[in-house]
C-alpha cells in the first residue's frame, strides 16, 4: 500500500476513533468504512468498525473479516462465541503469529464481501485548488463605476470556480439563474445540491453532484413584486447620492475602489484629491476617505476618520467662493459611522439625526441611525426607522440589507431571507446580501431537523461558494462555508476551508481579526473532536485571551495530555476573571479534588474548601446534567478523603453516615455517565461498608478495563486489596490476575480516551463487562446499564 493511501487510512482510523469516543456512531462508522476500504487488513479498523456496527450481523461481520486478517486475535474471538457464532478453522499458512496469507482468490472474494458492506462508502473529495486571496470587500452604497470592477473580479472568480472541484455545481440554466439572482426568490425545487459529491470512481467533466430530492422540505422564498431584476451582466449599483460636484468627477474612480472594498488604494487617491482641491472642502472626498479608513479597521484607522470629518466639519473657508463642509448632512453621517465604531451611540444617533434634518432622503444616515438604535439596545426603534424608510424606497438595497439585519436578530431568520433575497434580486453582486443570506441560511438550520436541517445546511454551502464566486478574498465567505461543512459532517471539508483563512490571516485587514479567531476556533475544536490534541491546543491558544470559553477547553486538553501545572494555572485564571462563574469552581474542584489525588506535586489538594462549595445549592445551580454529575463524584471523593484523615475522630456511626452520603454521591454521578474514577470510589466506599461482594465487583470491573487503560489508582495497594478480597469471597489465597466479570457482553464497547495520565489509552476496544449492581438506603441492589467509559 502506497505511503500517501496508508498515511489516509490511519487519519481516517483517527477520526473514526475520535467520533466513536464522542458518541457519534454513524459519524464513526462512515469514516471506519473509508479507512477500512484503503487498508482491509488493519486489525485496529475491524475491531472499531465492530463496536460501532448497526447490528449484530454487522457486528459478526467484522469479526469474522477480523480474524481472516488474524486468525488468533483474542477479541475477535471472545466477540463471536458471545454473539453465538464459533470462529471457521483458518484455512491459510501465516508466515508468522497473526499475520495470514491471502491468496489471490481469497482476497478477490474477500474485497467482494467488503464493496457489499460498505455500499454506503463516500472516498474523501480532492483537494480544491488554492484560490486567489484578496483584502476584504464590502458591497457599498453606490456607485456606477464600481460595477465595472465588480465585472472584472467575476471574471476572475469564474476563472477559480472552474478549479474547485464540485464547489458550485449547478446544471444547465440554473448557473443563470444562480448568478442573476432568482435562485434566490423562484423555488426551492430546483436548488442546486447540497454539496458536490465525488462518485467513487472518476467520472469525465469532474464530481457528480449528489441532488436534492425532487421535492424539498424547506419553504421556498418569495419571488419579489415590481422590483426591477439585476444582473451580473448589467450596471445595477445604487448611484453616489448627493451626486458628485462635475468639478470632483476625477474621484469616481477612488469611489470604485472603495465599493469594492479596495480600502488602502481609496484611501491615497482621495488624500490627494483632497489635498489638491484645497482651499475647497467637498464633502463627498472627505466623506468617503474616512469610510475607506473605517472599513479598515483597526484603533488607528478610526482615530484617523474620526479627526478627517471632525477637522472637515470646524474648517471655515477664506472664502464664500469655496465650498465648505460645515454641517454638511453625508460629513455628519460619516462621524456618525465613527461615533458608533467606538461605541458612542447615543451620539452616533444625534449626528445622524442632524444629518437628516437636513436631507431626509440620505439614506447613509438612515442606515446609520439604524444601526446605532440597534446597537443600543433599541432594536424597535431602529426597525422603525428601517420601515418608515422602506415605505419611500422600497427597492433601495441597502435599507433592504439593513432590515435584514435587524430582523434576523430579532430571530425571525425567514423574513430576514425575503429581505435579503429582495437585495439580490435587485443586485446579485451586493456583498453585505450574500453576506447575510449565508448567515440566515445557518441560523435556518441551526432551528430545523431532518431532512430540512440538511437543506438548509446544503443551502449556506451553496450560498457561501456563491459569495466566494464574487468576492473570492472575503474570509467570511471560508467561514460560512466551514460552519456549513460542519453541520453537513464533512469535517474534512470544513477544515480546509478555515485552514484559507488560517494561512491568509497576516495579509487580512484588522476588519478580518473576529473571522480569523473564529476560524481558529473552530478549527481547534474540529481537531479537539477527532483527537488530534496538540493541534486543537495550538489554535485554542490562539484565541483563549480573549474567549473563557476556549480558555475552558484548553484546561481539557492540559487534563487529558497530562499538563497538570498548565491547566491549574488557566483554572486560576478563569476563576479569578469571574469568581462567580459556577462552571470555573467546578474545574477548580476537579484540580483541587480529583486530580491533585492521583497526580503528586501538582498542586495542594483543598478537600475542606471544596466540600463546602459542592453544597447540594451549588449543585442544583450548574447547568447541565453533566456537570451536576460531576460535581456528585468531587464531593464524594472529598468526603472519602477527609474521612480518611479524620477517621480517629469520628465514632462508627458518624463513620458510616459520611460514606453512606459519599456512596448516594456517587450513584447519582454513575446514574448520568459512567467513569472508571466513580467505580473506584465506589469499591472504597462499599468495601468501608462491609459490602465485600459488591466492592469486589467494582474492584474486578477496574482490574478488567486496567488491561487497556492506565487507571493511576490501580497500583500495588489496589492490587493487594483486591487479592484479599477475593480470597475472603471463595476461601483461599486469590491473585490479582485480571479476569472477566459476570455479565461480559461483547456487543458493547466502551469509548477508549486519553487517562488523566496524560497516557494513551489502547487503539484496540475490548467487551465491556457489566457494571455491579448499586445498594442504597432503602432498597436492595438493582442491576445497571452497560458502562460507558469517559
Amino acid at each position: 500500500m502506497a505511503f500517501e493511501q496508508a498515511e489516509q487510512a490511519r487519519q481516517l482510523l483517527q477520526q473514526g476513533i475520535a467520533a466513536a469516543r464522542g458518541g457519534r456512531p454513524e459519524r464513526a462508522r462512515d469514516l471506519l468504512q473509508q479507512a477500512v476500504r484503503l487498508d482491509p487488513q488493519n486489525e485496529t479498523t475491524w475491531l472499531w468498525l465492530s463496536s460501532v456496527a448497526r447490528d449484530d450481523k454487522e457486528r459478526l461481520f467484522c469479526l469474522r473479516q477480523l480474524l481472516t486478517v488474524n486468525p488468533e486475535n483474542e477479541f475477535a474471538l471472545k466477540g463471536l462465541r458471545a454473539l453465538g457464532a464459533e470462529p471457521a478453522a483458518a484455512s491459510q499458512p501465516t508466515a508468522s503469529p497473526g499475520v495470514p496469507i491471502l491468496d489471490d482468490d481469497k482476497y478477490t472474494r474477500l474485497q467482494s464481501e467488503i464493496d457489499t458492506f460498505l455500499h454506503r462508502y463516500t472516498p474523501l473529495p480532492p483537494s480544491s485548488a488554492r484560490a486567489q486571496w484578496a483584502h476584504r470587500t464590502r458591497g457599498r452604497y453606490g456607485e456606477r463605476g464600481a460595477q465595472r470592477l465588480r465585472m472584472v473580479a467575476f471574471g476572475v472568480a469564474t476563472l477559480v470556480v472552474v478549479t474547485l472541484a464540485g464547489a458550485l455545481v449547478v446544471a444547465g440554466d440554473s448557473v443563470r439563474e444562480l448568478l442573476t439572482g432568482t435562485e434566490v426568490a423562484v423555488r426551492s425545487t430546483s436548488a442546486p445540491p447540497a454539496t458536490a459529491t465525488p462518485t467513487a470512481s472518476p467520472t469525465p467533466g469532474g464530481a457528480t453532484p449528489t441532488p436534492f430530492s425532487a421535492q424539498m422540505a424547506v419553504p421556498p422564498t418569495q419571488v419579489p413584486s415590481g422590483v426591477p431584476q439585476g444582473s451580473v451582466y448589467g450596471s445595477t449599483a445604487t448611484p453616489v447620492y448627493p451626486a458628485l460636484d462635475p468639478s470632483i468627477r476625477i474621484i469616481e474612480g477612488a469611489i470604485d475602489r472603495y465599493s469594492a472594498g479596495d480600502y488602502p488604494n481609496a484611501v491615497g487617491t482621495l488624500d490627494v484629491e483632497r489635498e489638491s482641491s484645497n482651499p475647497h472642502c467637498y464633502p463627498p472626498i472627505v466623506y468617503y476617505e474616512a469610510m475607506s479608513y473605517l472599513g479598515q479597521g483597526g484603533t488607528q484607522n478610526v482615530n484617523r476618520a474620526e479627526h478627517l470629518l471632525e477637522d472637515a466639519l470646524a474648517y471655515q473657508p477664506s472664502d464664500v467662493r469655496y465650498s465648505s463642509c460645515q454641517d454638511a448632512p453625508l460629513v455628519l453621517a460619516g462621524l456618525s459611522a465613527v461615533r458608533r465604531v467606538q461605541g458612542r451611540t447615543n451620539e452616533a444617533v444625534e449626528l445622524a439625526d442632524q444629518a437628516l434634518a437636513d436631507d431626509p432622503r440620505l439614506v447613509v444616515a438612515l442606515v446609520e441611525k439604524a444601526r446605532a438604535l440597534h446597537a443600543a439596545g433599541q432594536s424597535d426603534q431602529a426597525r422603525s426607522v428601517v420601515s418608515e424608510a422602506l415605505t419611500e424606497s422600497p427597492n433601495d438595497a441597502n435599507l433592504l440589507v439593513m432590515a435584514s439585519e435587524l430582523t434576523l436578530d430579532a430571530g425571525q431568520p425567514s423574513a430576514a431571507l425575503e429581505y435579503a433575497g429582495r437585495a439580490l434580486y435587485l443586485n446579485p453582486l451586493l456583498q453585505d446580501a450574500l453576506d447575510l443570506q449565508s448567515r440566515i441560511y445557518l441560523r435556518l438550520a441551526d432551528g430545523a431537523s431532518g431532512q430540512a436541517q440538511e437543506e438548509y445546511f446544503g443551502l449556506a454551502a451553496v450560498s457561501s461558494e456563491t459569495m466566494l464566486l464574487h468576492y473570492p478574498g472575503d474570509p467570511r465567505g471560508y467561514l460560512y462555508l466551514a460552519q456549513a461543512r460542519i453541520g453537513e459532517e464533512k469535517d474534512d471539508l470544513a477544515e480546509e476551508a478555515l485552514s484559507r483563512i488560517i494561512v491568509a490571516a497576516d495579509a487580512l485587514p484588522d476588519s478580518a481579526e473576529p473571522v480569523i479567531a473564529a476560524a481558529y476556533r473552530l478549527r481547534g475544536d474540529l481537531y479537539y473532536r477527532a483527537g488530534r490534541l496538540a493541534a486543537a491546543r495550538d489554535d485554542l491558544q490562539e484565541v483563549a485571551f480573549d474567549d473563557p470559553q476556549a480558555m475552558a477547553q484548553l484546561v481539557d486538553l492540559d487534563l487529558a495530555m497530562g499538563d497538570y501545572s498548565s491547566a491549574a494555572q488557566r483554572i486560576d485564571q478563569l476563576v479569578a476573571s469571574n469568581p462567580d462563574n459556577t462552571s470555573y469552581q467546578l474545574l477548580q474542584a476537579k484540580m483541587l479534588v480529583e486530580v491533585c489525588t492521583f497526580y503528586e506535586n501538582v498542586t495542594d489538594c483543598d478537600y475542606d474548601g471544596m466540600a463546602d462549595l459542592l453544597s447540594d445549592t451549588f449543585i442544583e445551580s450548574l447547568g447541565t446534567p453533566r456537570q451536576r454529575a460531576d460535581a456528585y463524584s468531587y464531593r464524594a471523593q472529598a468526603a472519602v478523603r477527609l474521612a480518611e484523615r479524620r477517621a480517629e475522630s469520628l465514632s462508627t456511626a458518624e463513620q458510616n453516615a459520611t460514606y453512606q452520603n459519599a456512596l448516594n454521591d456517587v450513584n447519582r454521578a454513575l446514574d448520568v455517565r459512567e467513569t472508571p474514577i466513580d467505580h473506584f470510589y465506589r469499591g472504597l466506599i462499599l468495601e468501608t461498608l462491609g459490602q465485600t461482594r459488591a466492592a469486589l465487583e467494582e474492584y474486578r470491573w477496574l482490574d478488567y478495563w486496567n488491561t487497556l487503560y492506565a487507571y493511576p489508582f490501580v497500583d500495588t495497594a489496589f492490587e493487594q486489596r483486591l487479592a484479599a478480597l477475593g480470597g475472603e469471597e471463595d476461601g483461599s489465597p486469590a491473585t490479582a490476575q485480571p479476569t472477566e466479570p459476570a455479565g461480559l457482553s461483547a456487543t458493547q464497547t466502551p469509548p477508549p480516551t486519553v487517562t488523566p495520565g496524560g497516557s494513551a489509552t489502547s487503539a484496540s476496544p475490548t467487551p465491556a463487562p457489566s457494571p455491579t449492581s448499586r445498594p442504597t438506603e432503602t432498597a436492595e441492589p438493582t442491576s445497571r446499564p452497560a458502562p460507558q467509559l469517559p
